[in-house]
């Protein structure tokens, strides 16, 4: 028998309410992610998926709650995650070409090395590969 993949994202009663807004952006939301795991957010304008993105990479802080990445509180930005929004992409770049295109920068930084960053896109792009377009 395998043992279960260890838990690498926890959200746990997370919330993001915006100063001057009546209503959160998120409220009581509970997620666990296993190592290896692909988990797709979807949803209508607005309803709270680049929030939560920006939590879980640490761009924002969130109102109540917690997101812990292998175990340990997100204070803040970190080198082990990154997001590409669609909107900072080139015109006429598909979502795979913006994410390839950060793998320079990401190398450059020193952590981790430019080997373990290109197996980790030729992985995300083979678990992308069936719905990849363009």
């Amino acid at each position: 028998m395998n043992p279960a993949p260890a838990t690498c994202i926890r959200i746990e009663r997370l919330g993001k309410t915006y100063r001057g807004q009546p209503t959160p952006a998120l409220q009581a939301i509970d997620l666990a992610v296993a190592e290896g795991e692909f988990v797709a957010l979807v949803g209508a304008s607005g309803c709270g998926k680049s929030t939560l993105l920006r939590l879980i990479a640490g761009l924002e802080a969130p109102s109540e709650g917690q997101v812990c990445l292998d175990g340990r509180p997100v204070q803040g930005p970190g080198c082990d995650r990154a997001v590409v929004f669609r909107t900072t992409a080139s015109p006429g770049s598909t979502c795979w070409k913006a994410c390839a295109s950060a793998v320079p920068l990401r190398a450059a930084t020193g952590m981790p090395a430019r080997s373990e960053v290109n197996s980790a896109v030729e992985r995300a792009y083979a678990l992308l590969e069936p719905v990849r377009t363009g």
